[in-house]
């Protein structure tokens, strides 16, 4: 057995990715885990992602492997966004389709959620400063951020770029990396919206296992 941590994560787009991803990086390396980390992404087919139903549909094939064990990992972690039905539903309805499924236990001990609310986009942009320093781009105000919940956050992440004359080819996705860099502060953070805060906490209590 290798001494590797395996990752396996499903998620929704490329937003999703490289956002969650740089992360998690930035969180194993403030742990001081020096292990090799090994990543296995999953996601539905972006052509289906409109239908109604396609990301619990690809999550339900994926936790099908996963009971043949035909995937390892070490550390699960679904990122969905919240939309219009809340953390708390979305935890549950993603839940329950593992718990469904025999074999599914396994990974429910393993399982981290990452549920922005309503969207992503939002945790591109919740810490102004460092999107600032990332981009150069203005953030709209944080009350809007924060309870901007009727509001398309990716317009609103494309609309900052607009304004301030930057023309960003990925909509902002491809600063992801950039901006979770400039954070000053993971704590502060991910205590700027509840559901990012349970993803750090849960996450780093996961990878706390595998320090060396």
């Amino acid at each position: 057995m290798d001494n590797d941590i395996h990752l396996l994560y499903y998620l929704e787009d490329r937003a999703h990715w490289s956002l969650i991803s740089s992360l998690v990086k930035r969180i194993t390396e403030e742990l001081g885990i020096e292990r090799k980390v090994v990543e296995d992404v999953r996601s539905p087919n972006p052509a289906r992602l409109r239908e109604r139903n396609a990301i619990k549909e690809r999550f339900r094939d994926l936790v099908g492997d996963i009971r043949k064990g035909l995937i390892r990992f070490d550390i699960f972690i679904v990122v969905v966004d919240g939309n219009r039905e809340g953390v708390q539903k979305r935890r549950d309805d993603f839940t329950r389709i593992l718990r469904g499924k025999t074999g599914g236990e396994e990974a429910l001990s393993k399982l981290v959620f990452a549920i922005p609310d309503p969207h992503i986009e939002k945790w591109y942009m919740m810490d102004r400063d460092a999107f600032r320093t990332a981009t150069g781009a203005d953030a709209p105000a944080q009350h809007l951020i924060s309870n901007a919940l009727k509001l398309d956050y990716k317009l609103m992440l494309k609309k900052a770029f607009i304004d301030s004359g930057i023309h960003a080819i990925g909509g902002g996705v491809e600063y992801a990396e950039d901006i979770i860099t400039a954070i000053s502060d993971i704590n502060k953070f991910k205590d700027l919206e509840q559901s990012c805060s349970s993803f750090v906490t849960d996450l780093r209590e996961k990878l706390q296992l595998f320090y060396l």
